[in-house]
Formats: structure tokens, sequence, C-alpha cells
């Protein structure tokens, strides 16, 4: 899409960016709204804005118009998370919802398994604007869906919200910021590195991607649960270092047989780290969607600037190590943020 419409690579990151703009804006509201009118009709609703805006994509000709329509895809995918930190809260017992959610996010990794593995064929036998269309229909196919497969669940009487002035609330929130910066350079630039530095084809490229979703699902499923057992902060640090040597690795051992390794080990953090964040909400308050669409807007920021300052560092130098040293550097801050969230919860 980016060769079709002549876009560098830092347009590409200012269109990702504009859809973390939009998903740090309207996050908390999805949240807050999830826990006050309940998790069904919010979900459903903003899953199919969407699609709508996935559809929109398919007609964009310019840089512009990507900007405008991917801020709209952010809107509506701001529902997709927080509020299952609410649902998980009133269904599961504390001891299980690592395990619960990260059940739950394992279905974005299958998502965005199905995705990586259709999107190289309908872009090399069709084209870009076919990838759009189809997960417009999908996204809209789910909305649909939401409405069946999640409960009605009566919204209970709800603590006022005090936990923003805890220390232990803002080290959490910096860290899954910091997060957020590490995640998102490979995330944006990792299948560009592997054709233009590593010299993969473009099918074994786009594996990459592939790649990350299937490490991410053990991640999502057995972290997570160990994180029930011995607690939730030493594995998102356990998490959040394997994202940093992943990208290290990257830059000082480049390998084309190899950066599959590599890209499995930032699978199986990304996989434990995104489920024990929205955790954490749960053990926070009964109002899970509102703590973690606060955290999210954190997140959406961290995710926002990385592929902006990553496109530029790789523009301005002409490689994709100089970021992925700034991505290894951001996951490390996060373990020293959450170890100090840990600190001072303990405190409390």
């Amino acid at each position: 899409m980016s060769n079709a419409l002549s876009m560098t690579n830092d347009q590409v990151g200012v269109i990702v960016s504009a859809y973390f703009i939009a998903y740090a804006l309207f996050t908390p509201i999805a949240g807050f709204l999830a826990d006050k009118l309940g998790v069904k009709r919010v979900v459903a609703s903003f899953i199919a804005i969407m699609g709508i805006a996935s559809f929109l994509m398919s007609l964009s000709n310019n840089f512009l118009q990507c900007l405008a329509f991917f801020f709209i895809v952010g809107l509506g995918s701001a529902a997709a998370w927080a509020p299952m930190a609410t649902l998980t809260r009133r269904l599961v017992p504390s001891s299980r919802r690592g395990l619960a959610l990260g059940i739950i996010d394992s279905g974005s990794s299958i998502g965005y398994l199905i995705a990586s593995l259709i999107m190289p064929v309908l872009v090399s036998s069709y084209s870009w604007r076919l990838h759009w269309i189809v997960w417009g229909i999908a996204s809209l196919l789910i909305a649909a869906l939401t409405l069946i497969a999640i409960p009605h669940l009566k919204t209970p009487k709800l603590q006022s919200l005090k936990y923003p002035k805890r220390l232990s609330f803002w080290f959490t929130a910096f860290s899954y910021m910091m997060f957020g910066m590490a995640l998102w350079v490979p995330l944006t630039f990792l299948v560009t590195y592997g054709l233009s530095e590593v010299g993969l084809s473009y099918w074994l490229a786009s594996m990459l991607g592939v790649t990350i979703a299937i490490s991410s699902i053990p991640g999502k499923l057995l972290l997570p649960h160990v994180s029930d057992i011995i607690g939730r902060y030493k594995i998102i640090s356990l998490s959040l270092l394997l994202i940093a040597l992943s990208q290290a690795l990257y830059v000082l051992i480049p390998s084309k047989t190899l950066i599959f390794v590599y890209t499995c080990l930032l699978g199986l953090g990304y996989g434990g780290c995104a489920p024990l964040y929205s955790a954490l909400a749960t053990d926070f308050s009964d109002r899970a969607g509102t703590i973690l669409g606060l955290w999210t807007t954190f997140y959406s920021i961290g995710s926002m600037i990385s592929p902006k300052i990553s496109g530029m560092l790789a523009d301005l130098t002409g490689s994709f190590k100089i970021p992925f040293i700034y991505g290894a550097v951001s996951a490390l801050i996060s373990i020293l943020l959450i170890i100090l969230a840990s600190a001072a919860r303990e405190k409390s």
C-alpha cells in the first residue's frame, strides 16, 4: 500500500500514529462506558465503526485520506480490549484472571495469524484495496457475533475512582507506555527490515507476522497463568525482557534463519505482556474497564510515538538497527517502571 501510494517510512509511521491517537482518546471512554452501561452494546457498536472505517481505507488514494480513515479505525478498535477487563472482573475470580485474559487475548493472535496468512495472498493476487474490504466485512460480522457471544450482566454499584492517587497506578501507566514504544518498532517495520536488510523474499518476510502471531499464543496462555501463581509483576518483567532481547539480537546477529527465532522471543514476550496489564487492572478496582482505559491511553501514546520516531530514524540512517536499539531500551525502561510499581503497591 505504501509503495502504491508513494509514501515514505516516515509517512507510514504517521498513519500508524493517527490510529493510536484515536485509540488513546477513545479507549478511556470505551472502558468507562463498559463499566457503566455493560460490555455487550459498547463493544459491538465500536467494532461496527471499525468495520466501516476499513471500507473507507479501501478507497484511499493519498496520504491524507489514509491518515483520516485509519484514525477512524483506531476509534472503532478502542473498545476491543479495555471492556474485556470489566467482563473478566465480573465473571472470573482473581486467582484465575490471568489465564482468563490470556485466553481472551489469544483471539487477537489468531486474528493476527489469519491476517498474516491471507493478506499476502490478497495483495499479491488482487490488490491491497480488497484486503481492506475483507477486513471491513469481517469486522461487521464480529460486531454482530458480539451481541450473541457476550453475556448480559447487571451493572453493580461502582466504587469511586481513587486509585489514580497511588504511585503504583502511575508507575504501571508509564510502564505500559514504554511497552507500547518497544513493541511497535518491530510490529510496524519488521517485515520491511526482513525485506530490505536481511534479504528475505516477500513471502518469507510476511511470515514474520505469522511467527509473531503463533509464538504469542503460548505466551498469552502460559505466562498469564503462571502470573496467577507467582505474581503479575514478575511475569511482566520477564515478558518485557524477551522483547528487549529479541530487538537487540536483530541488531547484533542479523540472520535469515535466526530472525525467526528472535521473532519467536518477541511474540512470546508480547503475548505475556498484553493480558497481564489487563489482569493488573482487574486487581486494582471493580472499575477495571476504566482503569485499563486510562492505562491504555499511556500505551497508545507510546505506540503512536514509536512508529513516528523509528520511521524517522530509519529514513535518516538508512537502516532499522537504530530503531531496534530504541525499542530494546524502551523495553528495559518499562521493566524498571514495573519494578517500581510493584514496590509502591506493596507499601500502599
